[in-house]
């Protein structure tokens, strides 16, 4: 599946501010809000068959975001 495909789904299923995206990227960067907790979501994404990473590996102490990358099925 292409980038603007899968950015085309996204747009689909959630809100246009709670994801920022590249349009040539294959993840997006998804808020999850005050309280969020970004290693609940991301272990239940990979039961999903999503992989999605806090954002706190990317950047120390943001914790409430994730990257989530989606399988090329």
């Amino acid at each position: 599946m292409k980038a603007d495909e899968r950015l085309a789904i996204a747009a689909e299923i959630l809100p246009r501010t709670s994801y920022a995206s590249h349009p040539c990227g294959y993840h997006l960067w998804v808020s999850l809000g005050a309280g969020g907790n970004a290693a609940q979501v991301s272990g239940a994404l990979a039961g999903a068959g999503m992989t999605a990473i806090p954002a706190d590996s990317f950047s120390p102490g943001y914790t409430s975001a994730a990257r989530v990358a989606w399988r090329n099925d």
